[in-house]
C-alpha cells in the first residue's frame, strides 16, 4: 500500500503566452496550462463540470490545442518542444506524436477535408499537413508541406479553416493583413482591410469563419479592431466595423454562437467583460461584467436548446450557450448565458513553475505559494480557493517565508527586486534591495522566534545565514559571531547544493539536495554525511523533515517524483509519480503533520495524506493501547540516534499526549476531536466536529462554524445574519483580497439572503435602494396589499427601466417555493435550494394570503413530511457532489447538517476514511453496522501488516464480530504457538480443541458452517474445504437457492491463506469446482452491494465454468435461469 495518498489538487491556471489554448466539443472543454492540458466534462447527473483528466507529455510551453472535428475523444496539442501529440481522452493515453525539427508548431488546427489530418506551421510558413493515422517508413509519422501556402512576408498569427465548407482557408498576419485561399479562386494574400486606422503593425489576434455563411469572417486585431469581412468579392472587403464604448476598450478574443445565425461573443482585454453581439448591429446587444481581470481567450460550449425570444416589445434574444472563459490571472470559468451565472469557476491559478510553498505558522488552513509568474498566492486548503494574491512582479519569486505568530505578513525572495515584505491585511508591499540592484535572491527565512530578523541568501557572493551553495558545499554560519567566516564547511556533494533543512527533532542534523541527484544527511558536529539517499534520476530540489517522525525525510526532484526516505537505514519507503514536472516545494504544518503540500513546474499545488505512515499508531489509540506505545517518552525529544524509532516526537503529539493522559478511563468527545486533528487531513474535518457538537447540543464557535456547512436548525438564522452583514457593509474596502466586493454587490447579496429566508419586505426595500423598482413592486403583494400600494406610489416618481430575473421572487410571492427549489436544483444552485427548503420547513415563506397579517401560524398546516423529504433529497445531492469532487468529509458534513449520522458514516466508509469513521462513532458513543464495517476493514488492514493482536483488539470494540475473528484466525499462518495465542485473544478454543470440536460436530451433523469453521481453525484445513465445497456444490445444484445460504461459508473458506493452500493437495475435481463457483458467487455478491456489474459479465463467468468439467449434476443451461433470477432479485432489492 502506498504511504502517500493524493487527496486534493489545485490545478494550474491557463497560460498567458499563446492564443489557441482553449477548445470545446460536446460536453467537454479543455485548456492548456504551460505544460499540461486540463480536460473537464459536464456530468448531467450531478449538474456540474468535473476534472476528467490531465494530459502531460510536453517538456516545454504548449502552443495550441484542438479537438478533432468529428471524434470527440481525439485531442491534439502542439508545443515549443518541436512536438505534436494526439491524445485519446476517454482512454487517457497518448495515441501518437510527431517530432517537427523543421518547425516549432506555434499554430495548429484540424484539416476539415480529412478528419485524421492536422495542419500546423511555425508562423513563417509553409503550412504542413500531417495525417496522424498513417506511418511511413522506419521513422514513423511524417508530415508534408502544403504547396499552395509557402513562405509569407509577414508572420502568420492565426489559421482558420471553414468547418462546413472545405477548401476555404483564412490566415491572419502580424502586420494586420489577412490571406484567403478559396477553392476555385485565385489566392488573396496580405489583404489590407479598411474601416479603421491601418498601421501595418496591428497583428490579427482572432480570425473566425461564420458557421452559417461560406463568405463571412470575423476579425479581431491587437489594437481592438472588430470587423465583419466578406470574402465573396474579388478582394475581401469590410462589411461592418463594430463600435466599442470607448477607445480604452480593446477586444481580446471572440467566438461565434452556433445557436442563432449572426450572433457572437467577445471578451475585453482590460477587464473581464463579456459582450454579446449580432452582426446586424454595430453595438453589443448585452454586456456581462464577469471579472476585474481581462480575458485571455474564450470558446463556446454549444447548447442543445434553441434560442427563445423574450417579449414582442423587446428585440433582445435570450441565448443559452455556455462560454468557456480564460483570464489573464489564470482563472478559468464556464459562464451560462441562459442563467447569467457561472456553471464552473476557478478564480485564479499560477501560470508558471511554483518554486516554494509554506503554511502560515498560526493557521494550518492557509498555504502561500511563490511562482515564476511573479506572484505570491495564499490558498485556503479547506476550500482549495485562492484567498489572496500579490500584485504581479516583473521578477521571478523563488522563495517565501511567513512572519512568526499572527503577524499577517510574509517575505519573498525575487530575481530582480531583492526582497519584499507583503502585508496581507493592508495590501501593502515594502521592497528591500540590500543585496544590490538586479541581484538574484534565491531564498529567505523569517526568524520564527524573533520577528525582527529575516535571513536571505543571494547571488551576490554573500550569505547571511547557513546555505547550500553553487560550489557544491554546505556552509554553516553563526550570525552572532561577528565574522562572515563559516563555522563549518560540509563537503561531499558533486553538484550545486539547492536546498538545506535543519531537522526539527534531531539536534545538529541537517539534510541537503543537490544537482548530483542525491539527498545527503549531515552530522554537524562530526562534519560528515551520515546518510547518502540515492534513487532520484535527476537533480534533487524540494526537501522536508516530517514534524513528528524524526527519521522521515521527503524530497522532490527534476525527475517529477516525490520520495519518502527513512534515514535510520537509508531506505526509500515510497515513490510518488503524480506530478508532471520538476518538484520544487514541499511543506507541512506542525498542527497537521501528516498532510503534505507539494508544488512543481507543472504549476499545480497537490496535497497528500501521509496517514498510512502512522496508521498503526492511530489504530493503537483506537484500541486504547498504552500511550508509551504511541508517543515518545518525553514528547518533543531531540536526538542524534539513527536507530529505527516507533512513536511520535513532535510538538503537536506532545499536546495530544498531555490531553489523553489527563482524560478519564474512556476518551470523550474532545479527545477524539484532538486525535483526528493530528492524524486526519484538514478538508472538512473541523466542520465535521462542529456539526457533531451541534448534535450533542453543545456550543460551537460561530465565527468559524458560520462559514462552513451548518446544521439545518441554524440555516435561516445564519443566512439572515449574512444578509444583515452585507447590508451594513462599508463601501470602502482595504486589502487586495480576491474576494473584496463593492457596495452594490453586497446589497445584491443581502437582498438574496433576505429572499431565501422569506423576508420579502426587507428584500423589496433593498431592491428599491438598488433602483430595481419593478422587481420590488412585483414581489410587494407577497408582503401585503397596503405595502404594494405604498411602494407603487413611491415608484411613480422614480420610473426606471424594466429589469429581469424575477423567477425567484415571483415563485416565493405566489406561494410556489417548492417549484423554486426544483428550479434551483435544475440550475445546480443546490445551496440556495437547501436554504429555501429550510425556510419552508420553518414556515417562513409567504402563504397564499396577500397579507402578512393573515399568514397562518407556524405549524398550522402539517407539511413536515414533505418538507423533510425536500431537505433530505437536496442534502443527498449536495453530499454526492462533494463525493464526486473528492471531498468525502464535506459530504459527511452535509448529512450531519440534517442530524443523519448514518449517512455521514456511509460517506466516510465509501472514501476509506476508516479511522475517522471509528473516531466519530466512539466520540458520540454509537455501535452500529457502520462501526462494525469500519472495524472489520481496519482489522484486515492490520492482517496485511502482520499486526494480528491489534486486529483482534479492534474487533473487540464492537459486538457481533465473532465470525470475522474466526476468519482472521483461519488466515493466520504463524507458528502453532502464536496461532494459539491469537485464538485466545479471539475467544476461540486452541488448535487441538478445534479439531476435536469439528469431529464431534461432523458426527452430530451440526451446522455445516460450524463444522467447516472449526476444521479450518485446526490443522485439518483440507477436511474443512472438502466439506464446504461439497455443501456449496449441492446447494447450487438445487433448483432454487439464494446467496445468503452459502455466502458466509464461502467467505470463511476464502480466508484460508494461500501459503497454507500450497501445502494441501486437492484432487482435480475439487480444483475445477473451486474457481468457477467462487467467480460466480463473487459476481452475485458484487451485485448485492450495488457494484456496477453488467449481465455481460455473467456471460463471461458462464463461459469460464464451461471450460471445466461441469461441477454440477445438471447442464449449465439449467442453472443459468435460476442464477439470472437471483441476479434480478438482487438488483431489485433495496439493500
Amino acid at each position: 500500500m502506498s504511504l502517500v495518498r493524493q487527496i486534493s489538487l489545485i490545478s494550474a491556471g491557463c497560460q498567458p503566452w499563446n492564443l489557441n489554448v482553449v477548445d470545446s466539443t460536446g460536453s467537454r472543454f479543455a485548456y492548456a496550462a504551460t505544460l499540461a492540458i486540463y480536460i473537464y466534462e459536464w456530468d448531467p447527473e450531478s449538474n456540474q463540470f468535473y476534472l476528467h483528466s490531465i494530459m502531460s507529455e510536453h517538456k516545454k510551453t504548449i502552443s495550441a490545442i484542438a479537438w478533432n472535428l468529428k471524434d470527440k475523444d481525439i485531442l491534439a496539442s502542439s508545443s515549443t518542444d518541436f512536438k505534436i501529440c494526439v491524445w485519446h481522452v476517454t482512454k487517457r493515453k497518448l495515441l501518437v506524436s510527431l517530432n517537427t525539427p523543421h518547425a516549432i508548431p506555434v499554430l495548429m488546427s484540424w484539416f476539415p477535408s480529412d478528419e485524421d489530418c492536422l495542419a500546423y506551421c511555425d508562423g513563417k510558413g509553409p503550412l504542413y499537413l500531417w495525417k496522424y493515422t498513417e506511418k511511413n517508413g522506419r521513422d514513423g509519422s511524417v508530415s508534408h508541406p502544403l504547396k499552395e501556402i509557402s513562405a509569407v512576408s509577414s508572420n502568420i498569427t492565426q489559421i482558420s479553416w471553414h468547418r462546413s465548407a472545405p477548401g476555404r482557408l483564412a490566415l491572419g498576419h502580424a502586420d494586420g493583413t489577412i490571406s484567403l485561399y478559396l477553392q476555385g479562386k485565385k489566392p488573396q494574400t496580405h489583404v489590407k482591410l479598411g474601416g479603421g486606422t491601418f498601421t501595418g503593425t496591428d497583428s490579427v489576434s482572432w480570425l473566425l469563419w461564420d458557421p452559417f455563411s461560406q463568405n463571412y469572417l470575423l476579425i479581431c486585431t491587437a489594437n481592438g479592431r472588430l470587423q465583419l469581412i466578406d470574402s465573396s468579392t474579388d478582394v475581401a472587403s469590410v462589411i461592418t466595423t463594430y463600435s466599442l464604448p470607448s477607445k480604452a476598450v480593446t477586444i481580446k478574443c471572440a467566438a461565434w454562437l452556433t445557436e442563432a445565425p449572426g450572433a457572437f461573443v467577445t471578451g475585453d482585454a482590460e477587464a473581464g467583460v463579456l459582450r454579446l453581439w449580432t452582426v446586424s448591429k454595430e453595438k453589443p446587444q448585452e454586456t456581462f461584467r464577469l471579472k476585474h481581470v481581462g480575458f485571455k481567450a474564450l470558446c463556446v460550449l454549444p447548447s442543445d436548446s434553441t434560442v427563445a425570444s423574450t417579449t414582442e416589445a423587446s428585440e433582445k434574444i435570450k441565448f443559452v450557450s455556455r462560454i468557456v472563459c480564460l483570464f489573464f490571472d489564470g482563472g478559468v470559468g464556464v459562464y451560462n448565458l441562459r442563467n447569467s451565472s457561472w456553471d464552473f469557476l476557478k478564480n485564479m491559478g499560477h501560470l508558471e513553475t511554483i518554486f516554494d510553498c509554506q503554511f502560515k505558522p498560526d493557521d494550518p488552513d492557509l498555504l502561500a505559494t511563490a511562482s515564476f509568474d511573479g506572484t505570491v498566492k495564499v490558498w485556503n486548503v479547506n476550500s482549495m480557493e485562492a484567498m489572496n494574491s500579490s500584485q504581479g512582479d516583473a521578477s521571478i519569486i523563488y522563495s517565501l517565508s511567513w512572519a512568526p505568530g499572527d503577524i499577517n505578513c510574509l517575505a519573498a525572495a525575487t530575481s530582480k527586486s531583492g526582497l519584499f515584505i507583503w502585508n496581507l491585511k493592508r495590501g501593502s508591499v515594502r521592497k528591500i534591495e540590500d543585496h544590490g540592484k538586479g541581484v538574484y535572491v534565491y531564498c529567505v527565512a523569517w526568524n520564527q522566534t524573533d520577528a525582527r530578523k529575516i535571513a536571505s541568501g543571494g547571488g551576490d557572493g554573500t550569505n547571511i545565514i547557513a546555505t547550500g551553495c553553487e560550489d557544491s558545499l554546505v556552509r554553516i554560519f553563526y550570525t552572532g559571531s561577528g565574522t562572515d567566516q563559516p563555522l563549518k564547511i560540509l563537503s561531499g556533494h558533486e553538484g550545486k547544493v539547492f536546498r538545506v533543512k535543519w531537522s526539527p527533532l534531531k539536534d545538529g542534523i541537517l539534510c541537503s539536495t543537490s544537482d548530483d541527484c542525491s539527498v545527503r544527511v549531515w552530522h554537524y558536529a562530526q562534519g560528515i554525511a551520515v546518510r547518502v539517499l540515492e534513487g532520484h534520476a535527476s537533480y534533487t530540489r524540494g526537501l522536508l523533515w516530517c514534524p513528528e517522525l524524526p527519521n522521515i525525510v521527503i524530497s522532490g526532484s527534476w525527475d517529477s517524483t516525490i520520495r519518502v526516505w527513512d534515514i535510520s537505514d537509508g531506505a526509500c519507503l515510497d515513490v510518488v509519480e503524480d506530478h508532471g514536472a520538476d518538484v520544487y516545494g514541499l511543506a507541512c504544518h506542525p498542527q497537521g503533520p501528516f498532510m503534505l503540500a507539494s508544488t512543481s513546474r507543472d504549476s499545480t499545488v497537490r496535497f497528500w495524506s501521509m496517514l498510512p505512515l502512522v496508521s498503526s499508531l492511530y489504530l493503537k489509540i483506537l484500541v486504547s493501547r498504552p500511550l508509551s506505545d504511541i508517543f515518545s517518552p518525553s514528547g518533543c525529544q531531540n536526538t542524534e540516534d539513527f536507530a529505527e524509532i516507533s512513536g511520535l516526537y513532535g510538538s503537536q503529539s506532545k499536546l495530544l499526549k498531555d490531553k489523553l493522559s489527563s482524560a478519564k478511563e474512556n476518551y470523550g468527545f474532545n479527545e477524539w476531536k484532538a486525535i483526528s486533528a493530528l492524524f486526519s487531513p484538514p478538508s472538512g474535518r473541523t466542520n465535521l466536529w462542529e456539526l457533531l457538537l451541534v448534535l450533542k447540543d453543545k456550543e460551537v464557535d460561530y465565527s468559524h462554524y458560520k462559514n462552513g456547512i451548518t446544521h439545518k436548525k441554524h440555516v435561516v438564522k445564519l443566512t439572515t445574519a449574512k444578509a444583515l452583514e452585507k447590508e451594513l457593509a462599508n463601501v470602502t474596502f482595504f486589502g487586495s483580497g480576491v474576494n473584496s466586493s463593492g457596495r452594490r454587490e453586497n446589497m445584491q447579496k443581502a437582498a438574496e439572503y433576505y429572499l431565501l429566508t422569506g423576508n420579502l419586505k426587507k428584500y423589496c426595500e433593498i431592491k428599491v435602494q438598488l433602483g430595481e423598482w419593478l422587481e420590488a413592486i412585483a414581489v410587494a403583494p407577497g408582503v401585503s396589499l397596503n405595502f404594494w400600494k405604498e411602494l407603487t406610489t413611491r415608484w411613480l416618481a422614480n420610473v426606471k427601466e424594466e429589469s429581469s430575473g424575477l423567477m425567484a421572487p415571483f415563485l416565493i410571492a405566489t406561494n410556489k417555493a417548492d417549484e423554486l427549489i426544483k428550479h434551483y436544483v435544475k440550475q445546480n444552485f443546490l445551496e440556495k435550494a437547501h436554504i429555501v427548503s429550510i425556510a419552508m420547513s420553518e414556515d417562513l415563506m409567504p402563504s397564499a394570503s396577500a397579507s402578512s397579517e393573515a399568514r397562518s401560524e407556524p405549524g398550522a398546516v402539517n407539511k413536515n413530511l414533505n418538507f423533510e423529504k425536500l431537505i433530505y433529497d437536496n442534502i443527498k445531492r449536495l453530499a454526492e457532489r462533494h463525493m464526486i469532487l473528492g471531498s468525502p468529509v464535506k459530504a459527511a458534513c452535509w448529512y450531519l447538517s440534517d442530524s443523519n449520522v448514518q449517512g455521514a458514516l456511509y460517506c466516510l466508509l465509501r472514501a476509506n476514511e476508516l479511522e475517522l469513521a471509528v473516531s466519530v462513532c466512539m466520540s458520540i458513543g454509537i455501535k452500529n453496522p457502520s462501526l462494525k464495517m469500519a472495524l472489520i476493514y481496519l482489522a484486515w488492514r492490520c492482517v496485511g501488516n502482520q499486526e494480528w493482536d491489534i486486529a483482534m483488539e479492534l474487533l473487540d470494540l464492537c459486538p457481533g464480530t465473532e465470525r470475522e475473528k474466526a476468519a482472521i484466525c483461519v488466515n493466520c499462518e504463524m507458528s502453532q504457538t502464536e496461532r494459539n495465542y491469537l485464538h485466545e485473544k479471539a475467544g476461540l478454543p486452541s488448535i487441538e480443541d478445534c479439531e476435536k470440536i469439528a469431529e464431534d460436530k461432523f458426527q452430530g451433523e451440526d451446522s455445516v458452517l460450524e463444522i467447516v469453521q472449526f476444521y479450518l481453525l485446526s490443522n485439518e484445513c483440507k477436511k474443512g474445504l472438502d466439506v464446504g465445497l461439497k455443501f456449496v456444490k449441492d446447494a447450487l445444484s438445487e433448483t432454487k437457492w439464494n446467496l445468503d445460504s452459502i455466502w458466509q461459508l464461502l467467505h470463511l473458506m476464502s480466508c484460508v491463506s494461500s501459503h497454507l493452500l500450497q501445502d494441501i493437495s486437492f484432487d482435480s475435481h475439487t480444483t475445477e469446482t473451486e474457481f468457477p463457483v467462487n467467480f460466480a458467487i463473487e459476481t452475485l455478491s458484487a451485485l448485492k452491494i450495488n457494484f456496477d456489474t453488467r449481465f455481460s459479465d455473467f456471460d463471461v463467468i458462464a463461459n469460464e465454468i464451461k471450460l471445466f468439467q461441469n461441477p454440477f449434476d445438471s447442464d449449465i443451461e439449467t442453472l443459468a435461469p435460476e442464477v439470472q433470477m437471483e441476479i434480478i432479485d438482487l438488483q431489485c432489492s433495496d439493500i
